[in-house]
């Protein structure tokens, strides 16, 4: 898998890797995601956005995208930090989460087929 992203301006789009559909990730948090590929492919720097910006953009209220963040920081999608009202964050490489997933999935194959 490709781990560099990277916007092109002459398509006005950016390439996000299947897997992300794959993980888990509930609707909102998903849309999250995306919006914060979407935002560091726009900058190219470690980003500093506000929960407000974030909540405006992709539509939900501002508690929920900060719930949303959580769970990406804690399932080791993004590193984030919190500077008073803004956040700046850090997105995490991808094929860690995709190995996680496959492993728990191999893993209960696995059991499954011992306990038949």
């Amino acid at each position: 898998m490709n781990t560099q992203w990277s916007y092109d301006p002459d398509q006005n789009s950016f390439p996000l890797p299947h897997e992300v559909f794959e993980l888990g990730l509930e609707q909102g948090s998903l849309l999250v995601y995306i919006y914060l590929v979407h935002q560091k492919n726009l900058t190219h720097n470690p980003a500093e956005l506000s929960c407000v910006l974030v909540s405006k953009a992709v539509g939900l209220c501002e508690k929920t995208v900060r719930r949303h963040l959580r769970t990406l920081a804690s399932s080791d999608f993004i590193r984030m930090e919190c500077v008073g009202k803004s956040f700046s964050y850090t997105l995490c490489p991808i094929r860690n989460n995709v190995k996680k997933r496959h492993d728990v999935n191999l893993f209960s194959t696995h059991e499954g087929g011992l306990s038949a």
